[in-house]
């Protein structure tokens, strides 16, 4: 099950896979993706954010309120807030 897709303009496309975690992969090749992260914990991430000038920089949002942020293209996340 997905629970968020996100497209961004250079063709990239990321998901989170219920199970699996966030993976990426080229709009054009839909065959091939690559698993970011899956150090989520409990949280499923439902919104994700592309940074249209840092395209490296991520953030999203999760069923149970908390936000995250990527600063290397969703390698890895740090908990914003407590």
């Amino acid at each position: 099950m997905v629970s968020t897709v996100r497209s961004v303009k250079e063709a990239s496309i990321f998901v989170f896979v219920l199970g699996q975690g966030l993976m990426q992969s080229n709009e054009n090749d839909l065959g091939q993706w690559k698993l970011l992260s899956n150090g989520f914990g409990e949280s499923i991430p439902l919104h994700l954010a592309v940074d249209a000038d840092e395209p490296m920089r991520l953030a999203l949002t999760t069923h149970d309120n908390k936000i995250f942020q990527s600063e290397n293209g969703g390698l890895d996340w740090q908990l914003l807030g407590k």
